[in-house]
């Protein structure tokens, strides 16, 4: 992006603040509903997965961004702030069916959830109601559970703990980290990265 804006050259004064919240803003809006109109049309053959992936904010409410995803792309259609609800099965429930009811449940193949919802009675209730419907839970959070659950192992949490100790202790020493990184062809020991659910 900067080199686009260097190549404008001095001079150059982006567009106010006011133009971004309404013209650009709308322009942009309606080549997405242009785009996602085509992907639809695409629905009828190939069916798409509805993700809910859940988090919570820094003011503790659940939310839940509700996208789909095809074989061409993955599109955000709308984030539900389920506080008020996040315990209550039927409500979920409701959602759930109004979100299926959004792409039409011929189209919907399947539906992608973590395991923070009350999944077996959404799940359930999903499955009795949309027999041509699969409900999956999150790939990626089942095996951070199972390495959690993993690491509580008492022999692999000793390993754990002895191989923190070592990368601390060459991290936290500069001649250590530099002799590392010579015989490991500058490589990292460690590579820190956030999972994330569906």
């Amino acid at each position: 992006m900067v080199d686009a804006i260097t190549k404008c050259g001095p001079g150059f004064t982006g567009p106010s603040a006011d133009t971004l919240k309404t013209t650009w803003l709308e322009r942009v809006k309606t080549e997405m509903s242009l785009q996602s109109k085509d992907i639809e049309k695409e629905w009828t053959t190939t069916g798409c997965t509805i993700i809910a992936d859940t988090w919570t904010d820094n003011k503790s409410r659940a939310l839940i961004n509700f996208l789909v995803s095809s074989p061409s792309r993955t599109f955000f259609h709308k984030s539900v702030d389920a506080s008020a609800y996040f315990k209550n099965t039927k409500c979920l429930a409701e959602l759930f069916d109004s979100v299926i009811q959004d792409f039409g449940p011929e189209n919907v193949v399947q539906i992608i959830m973590d395991s923070r919802f009350n999944y077996t009675g959404v799940a359930n209730h999903i499955l009795t109601n949309y027999t041509t419907i699969f409900v999956s839970p999150c790939a990626s959070q089942c095996l951070n559970l199972i390495l959690e659950d993993f690491s509580k192992v008492d022999w692999v949490n000793r390993c754990f703990l002895q191989a923190q100790t070592i990368s601390k202790f060459i991290y936290n020493n500069a001649s250590m980290l530099d002799l590392m990184k010579r015989f490991t062809g500058g490589q990292d020991l460690i590579r820190t990265g956030i999972t994330v659910g569906v």
